[in-house]
């Protein structure tokens, strides 16, 4: 995506106060991303409004699969710190799962022994659900 059309996605998404706006801007972003746009996504995937955080959610599950397990885990125990349901990131999740059950499976299986036990506990509790 080029930088004119990110800037706008983005800034739609941070609007804040249009939803037709904010849901049209998340699926251009899913729709029109590559993996050129990998880096955006990971900054957009630790930004400080939950509705940028899931906008990037199924974009990055779609482009790298399993791979985007740790981020994804991460954005989900930060909406969980927040006090948020996390319901499109743990359906990007899912996703991930029900597309690559085999990849999901080994990706989950090295990230429950990550050092940062909250991860771990994390890819633990989405093992036992495949």
């Amino acid at each position: 995506m080029n930088d004119d059309a990110w800037d706008a996605v983005v800034a739609s998404l941070r609007q804040g106060g249009d939803v037709e706006e904010m849901v049209a801007a998340a699926k251009r972003l899913e729709r029109e991303v590559t993996l050129a746009d990998l880096p955006r996504l990971l900054v957009l995937l630790d930004d400080p409004s939950f509705v940028v955080r899931e906008a990037a959610a199924f974009p990055l599950a779609y482009l790298v699969g399993p791979k985007s397990l740790r981020d994804l885990l991460g954005a989900e125990l930060r909406g969980t710190r927040e006090g948020l349901d996390n319901d499109t990131v743990d359906a990007a999740i899912a996703e991930v799962l029900a597309l690559d059950k085999g990849g999901a499976r080994a990706e989950l299986t090295t990230l429950s022994r990550d050092s940062n036990p909250a991860v771990a506990l994390a890819a633990q509790g989405w093992l036992e659900r495949l």
